[in-house]
């Protein structure tokens, strides 16, 4: 942690419950560059809101006496409360509504449970959708602020609207169209420890959207003691390592406008031009008053948020929407603040079509995990685990596909493409390493059954690291090392997903495991719904989703892999990623799965990438009744008030 923070800290975690927090929160006068960068000198952060030139700044205990000698002019800053504050959703009614969206349509909304929070409340999202291979998957996000219950209640109305669109193809045509395609993944609360508090930070006083591992600095204002410090944190960057989101929004409030990557530096990214015009989509459509667009940093500079990280690690197309210059405004302007943003939000998401499909192992036929990069003047995005993807392009261009252990391929796309990129394999080696896993954020030793001068551990999106011989081991340090899968690159070739860090905490543990005729049942802690699973087959290693056919907190039923000898199983669960090395399989695959490596040619690469209709992932018993009709998606919403006690 910077020394700057420690006091403010110790100060909160001294002072008794229900103390005051230990931060002034204050509008300081900022009418140029040089009296940002006095600010952000003496330790202050912006804390969304601006009048004219006063910006709303939080900073440490005693930072008023600093502004004055710098000749800043300040004056306290209070949170408005709406007197009406019973018409928002607590924690708890957000949790239950959108138990409520999954229970009256299972085929068509699922709860996925991403962990919990530092307090344990339930970080809960719904995917809403039929596809189970989706052609794009679309993320919605509120209340990385806990003070900024509107953009809480934007993004529920979202999961309201979407749930109602995907049941009834009456209710909007173009959406429902959408959904039998494409995933919607809505998360109103990553902050609801925030939320209940009506604070900004975490329960730990932290800024959430501060605490990514791209361009993090502990030069930020409570940024964390590290990257990815905060179980909220790592439960959205659990889910994205699985799920390919073509783009995204991230509700705030405290302004109104929407804004585009970067946000922490000025120079434009190589999709500036394109994410500048989602961005006018959006706007276009919004008619709250004064809303306006803006590049991030071109506002102001963060360093460690959501949208960058997003951006830069997995190639997501993702924006800041600030919804109202209220962070709660009264609970009578809600309606309101809901009609206005809905329509952007559908604009957003019906806007210009994506390129798509899935790249694969030329032999196999398996989808493989890859990049895809525009050669020139754009970005790149990674695929799903099953090599799925989806890229907005600004016109026609040239991709570049590359994939661990693969000859990389260039292929023609414009917006709309439907593609199938089949690769071949280069210098793919089998390794086993012992052990599979690794502790993260340690110094540990590893051995391989293979020999070789040099080990480099590499990842889609990340930096990488470098493993040093020690004996007839590896030595490497984990610290900072994102969990999950991670490729091995030694003298004689690439190892695809054949080291996994570990996760930081242990929430989710397996402590048996039983192989029954087509299922593999796992007992332990922890698990979640929405619960995923993938085999990792063949010597490319590619990741197969095995369905889910039961789970409760104590267990977990999944369909066996189809494979010759055992497999590596990877569970994503409440969060957490687990690893089961050498689990069963069943023995000679049918030959429609592609799961065995024949040798064979897959077919015709122009081949369209089939849209699978989902089966319901409950939990063994029956599937709830429907709700009655589907109005009353939105009078849970928009009807149920709360009572604070």
């Amino acid at each position: 942690m910077h020394p700057r923070h420690g006091a403010a800290l110790l100060l909160l975690l001294a002072g008794p419950a229900g103390a005051a927090p230990s931060w002034q929160a204050l509008w300081v006068e900022l009418p140029d560059a040089a009296a940002h960068a006095h600010a952000r000198a003496l330790g202050m952060g912006f804390a969304e809101g601006q009048q004219g030139a006063w910006w709303r700044m939080d900073g440490p205990p005693g930072v008023t006496g600093a502004l004055d000698a710098h000749g800043l002019r300040w004056r306290p800053a209070a949170l408005a409360r709406a007197s009406d504050e019973d018409a928002y959703h607590d924690a708890a009614e957000v949790l239950a509504l959108l138990q409520a969206l999954a229970e009256a349509d299972p085929e068509r909304v699922e709860v996925v449970d991403l962990g919990r929070s530092s307090e344990g409340r339930t970080l809960r999202a719904v995917r809403i959708g039929v596809a189970e291979a989706p052609r794009a998957a679309w993320r919605l996000v509120g209340t990385h602020h806990g003070d900024e219950w509107a953009s809480s209640e934007v993004a529920l109305h979202a999961a309201v609207e979407l749930a109602r669109a995907a049941g009834d193809p009456r209710a909007d045509p173009a959406l429902h169209a959408l959904l039998q395609t494409d995933q919607v993944w809505v998360l109103p609360q990553l902050n609801p420890d925030g939320f209940e508090a009506a604070q900004r930070y975490s329960a730990t006083t932290v800024d959430l959207n501060r605490n990514y591992d791209f361009a993090w600095t502990e030069e930020e204002w409570l940024p964390g003691d590290a990257p990815f410090s905060e179980p909220e944190t790592r439960a959205l960057r659990a889910l994205q390592t699985w799920v390919p989101f073509a783009a995204g929004l991230s509700f705030h409030a405290g302004a109104a406008n929407v804004g585009w990557v970067w946000n922490h530096r000025v120079d434009p990214s190589p999709d500036d031009d394109l994410l500048q015009a989602l961005a006018d989509r959006y706007a276009d459509a919004c008619t709250t008053p004064d809303f306006w667009r803006t590049n991030g940093a071109a506002w102001y500079q963060t360093w460690g948020d959501v949208n960058d990280w997003a951006y830069g690690r997995q190639g997501t197309l993702d924006f800041t929407v600030e919804v109202s210059v209220e962070k709660i405004p009264a609970g009578s302007d809600l309606p309101a603040l809901r009609a206005q943003h809905w329509p952007a939000v559908r604009a957003f998401l019906l806007g210009a079509e994506p390129a798509w499909g899935q790249v694969r192992d030329a032999r196999s036929g398996l989808g493989l995990p890859a990049t895809v990069a525009i050669v020139e003047g754009g970005g790149s995005a990674l695929t799903g685990p099953d090599g799925r993807f989806a890229r907005h392009l600004a016109g026609p261009v040239t991709l570049e596909v590359s994939a661990p252990g693969h000859q990389t391929r260039q292929v023609e796309a414009e917006p709309g493409a439907a593609l199938v990129v089949e690769l071949e394999r280069a210098d793919l080696v089998q390794v086993r390493p012992e052990p599979l896993h690794l502790p993260a954020d340690q110094v540990v030793t590893f051995h391989l059954d293979v020999d070789s001068r040099s080990l480099l551990l590499s990842r889609p999106g990340h930096e990488p690291v470098r493993a040093m011989p020690a004996g007839t081991g590896w030595v490497l340090d984990t610290t900072g090392m994102a969990p999950g899968p991670w490729d091995l690159e030694l003298e004689d070739g690439v190892a695809p997903r054949s080291l996994f860090v570990e996760e930081r905490d242990e929430a989710l543990r397996i402590d048996a495991i039983e192989l029954r005729p087509g299922e593999l049942v796992l007992w332990g802690e922890g698990f979640a719904a929405g619960t995923r699973a993938w085999a990792l087959l063949g010597p490319e290693r590619a990741p197969q989703p095995l369905a889910l056919r039961s789970w409760d907190g104590g267990s977990l039923v999944l369909e066996a892999a189809r494979a010759e000898g055992p497999v590596d199983v990877v569970v994503l669960s409440a969060g957490r990623q687990v690893v089961l090395p050498d689990v069963g399989a069943h023995d000679g695959a049918d030959a429609d799965t592609g799961a065995t490596d024949t040798g064979a040619d897959s077919g015709d690469s122009s081949a369209t990438p089939p849209v699978q209709a989902r089966a319901c992932a409950c939990t063994g018993g029956a599937s709830p009744p429907p709700l009655a009709s589907a109005p009353l998606f939105l009078s849970l919403l928009l009807l149920r008030r709360r009572s604070r006690t």
